[in-house]
Parts: C-alpha cells; sequence; structure tokens
C-alpha cells in the first residue's frame, strides 16, 4: 500500500511538471499512471486539468493547409 501510494506520488509529481513545460502527452501519461495506482480525488483532478490544457493547446495550434488541394 505504502509503495504504491509513493509510486503514485512521483508519477502525480511527473505529471505537473511535464505540464508546466507544456509536455502535455507525456503530463497525461503520468498522471493517468498516478490515478491507476492511486486513485484519489487529486489524482483524478490533476489528470482532468492537464487534458483540459492538452485539448486547449492542440486547438489552438495552427492547421496546415494541403494547397495541392485546392
Amino acid at each position: 500500500y505504502e509503495k504504491l501510494k509513493l509510486l503514485s506520488r512521483a508519477h502525480h509529481n511527473l505529471a505537473v511538471a511535464y505540464a508546466k513545460k507544456k509536455w502535455y502527452e507525456d503530463a497525461v501519461e503520468e498522471a493517468r499512471k498516478a490515478f491507476e495506482y492511486f486513485p484519489t480525488d487529486d489524482n483524478r483532478k490533476v489528470l482532468e486539468l492537464i487534458q483540459i490544457k492538452e485539448s486547449k493547446n492542440i486547438m489552438s495550434k495552427p492547421t496546415k493547409i494541403d494547397s495541392t488541394n485546392q
């Protein structure tokens, strides 16, 4: 129990660190691991917040238009 709790916290901390660097894919992966090892409200909230930031980041990126299709 204590080892799983510690492992979850390590993944949680990595998720937060990655999110601060805007490495959202890695952050989501670590947040998911944290929640799987120790499904707390705190881990769930962090996962949800990072997923929201990731989706906003994806939506704000400009898309390429292929000129050959025009």
